[in-house]
Parts: structure tokens; sequence; C-alpha cells
């Protein structure tokens, strides 16, 4: 993907996007308490919190049950990783999101659960809502009014961390999220197959050919 990118989408990236911050297991005297292996498999991980709380789920819920956007808590995100880690060895997270908050929440979970985490480092406050996270649709970032710093950041974020997800093996995230699903298929275009995937609200559809047929032609990723 980034052999792809123009001379002044690079530069942008370069300008806003600092550099990949790494978080290590430590014990409580602070000391590394694991490193994970290079050779194992990386899981990469979209978490969409920052303008998009509507309401909150505590299990797996999904779009239809409600007409609010749902966020997840970061346990089941965690979760869905721990079961990645017992069944391929999965050691090493690297963390999209665009709030902060689960930033920190992270440094908790990578010393109780001997995880790495790895994300790039930006100004993530763009994505935070003008308003408190009452659901109101006008502070959805899609409908907010940016000026062009702001929009070049948000540009620069989003090429940057699907390059950054595209190298993992495994995937966590939401299925009605669009930079989990092209994050699907950045992995899938980037190792030649449809990684195992997890998502906590709806499943994929990659090539809408589900709609109206229920038969044994349905080539959506729950029949693969």
């Amino acid at each position: 993907l980034s052999r792809h990118l123009g001379i002044c989408l690079k530069r942008l990236m370069n300008k806003t996007i600092i550099q990949m911050e790494e978080i290590l297991p430590r014990s409580r005297d602070g000391k590394v308490s694991y490193l994970c292996p290079e050779t194992r498999p990386v899981i990469s991980m979209h978490i969409r919190r920052g303008d998009s709380c509507e309401r909150w789920c505590t299990s797996k819920c999904r779009l239809k049950d409600s007409s609010k956007r749902p966020c997840f808590k970061t346990k089941l995100y965690m979760d869905a990783a721990i079961a990645m880690k017992k069944i391929y060895g999965a050691c090493r997270v690297r963390l999209s999101t665009d709030d902060d908050d689960v930033v920190s929440e992270f440094q908790q979970f990578a010393n109780h659960y001997n995880f790495t985490i790895q994300y790039l480092s930006f100004n993530r406050s763009v994505f935070t809502p003008p308003l408190s996270h009452g659901g109101s649709k006008a502070v959805f970032i899609e409908n907010r009014v940016m000026n062009q710093r702001q929009r070049n950041l948000i540009t620069a974020s989003i090429v940057a961390d699907l390059i950054f997800l595209s190298e993992g093996d495994l995937l966590i995230g939401t299925g009605s999220a669009s930079i989990t699903r092209l994050v699907l298929l950045s992995i899938a275009a980037h190792t030649g197959r449809v990684p195992p995937f997890v998502t906590l609200d709806e499943p994929f559809h990659i090539f809408e050919l589900t709609q109206g047929s229920s038969g044994p032609s349905s080539c959506g990723t729950k029949s693969w």
C-alpha cells in the first residue's frame, strides 16, 4: 500500500504521525517481564470509539438491536486477543484507535496478559466530539465541519493506520467499521489469504453477494 502513495501524502504523514510507540509488559518494579518473540503472529486491532459511542455493549451486540451506534468495552477486544493467543500464539498487538483513553487502558492489559502493544503516536483529540457522548448525530466525524489542519490529520492518520495494520496476521475489530473492513482486505492482499478475524458486532459481507440469498451460492465470509 505504501508504494502507491503520492509525495504530498507521504510528507503529510511524516509531519503528523510522530512515530510508532510500544507498550511492553512490566512487573511491579517496572522491569520488562516478557518479550514477545518476533516470529509470533501479530494481531491487528481496530477500535473506533472517539465519536461513535451512542451506547455501550459489555458483550457482543448487533446493529439491528438498536438504531444507536455501539461501542465495546476494551476488555472485549482483549478477550478476543487472549483467545487468538491461545490458538495461534500471538503476543503482539498493533493497535489503531481514535481514542487516547484506549491507549492508556492497554498499559494495564499488557502487564496482566503479557502482550506487547504497538501504536502510532499522533494527536487524537480531533476525533473527540465537541459535545459529550450524548448520542447526537451532529458530532459524528462525517457530519462535522473541519478546518484544513484537521482534515490533513484525519487523512494522514487513516492511511498510516491502514499501512500499519495491513502488516498483521490476525484481525480484531467491528464489522460495521469501514477501517476494519479495509484492514481485512489489506491483510488478505498482503498475505494472499483471508486472515483469522473476530468482529464484535456484525459478520463481514465483503462482496455483498449475500443480500437476498441464503443458498449455497452465498460468498459471505460467514460461509468460509
